[in-house]
């Protein structure tokens, strides 16, 4: 994977660990402290489910207080579960989906928006279009 889309699979993932909130106990630690957060990926192509997989294993080697899971989802039924799970209080804390099933999950208030989350230098390294797919009703949900 070229240096440039490892970087931005690897902001994207960073941006997304702060998407739907952590579980586990009230302040989303573990009993040993560890916050441990689930990422529902909907890569299907064995190189990007291998590339997703590596991100996760460097960020836990990298971040030993803050775990991902790696779990497999499905476009085939992804809105319908997301719905389930959020409705059910179990969703995923990290999730990959479209940029439509974004605005309707963040206008049903399932979504933190992240404008006062993200550094400065993050926001100028990702271009303004990018952006833009991502922006619903002034937030910023992906």
């Amino acid at each position: 994977m070229p240096a440039l889309a490892r970087r931005m699979a690897a902001a994207a993932t960073a941006l997304a660990l702060l998407l739907t909130g952590c579980s586990s106990t009230d302040d989303g630690r573990d009993a040993d402290g560890t916050i441990r957060l689930r990422f529902q990926s909907l890569a299907w192509q064995k190189e990007s489910v291998d590339a997703n997989k590596q991100l996760v294993r460097e960020w836990n080697a990298a971040h030993p207080d803050v775990q991902v899971e790696y779990v497999q989802g499905s476009w085939d039924n992804v809105h319908d579960q997301l719905l389930t799970s959020f409705e059910g209080g179990e969703a995923p804390d990290i999730i990959h989906d479209a940029s439509d099933d974004l605005a309707d999950f963040a206008y049903g208030g399932y979504l933190t928006d992240l404008r006062s989350l993200l550094p400065d230098r993050l926001k100028a390294d990702i271009p303004e279009q990018s952006w833009r797919t991502t922006t619903f009703d002034g937030g910023i949900y992906g």
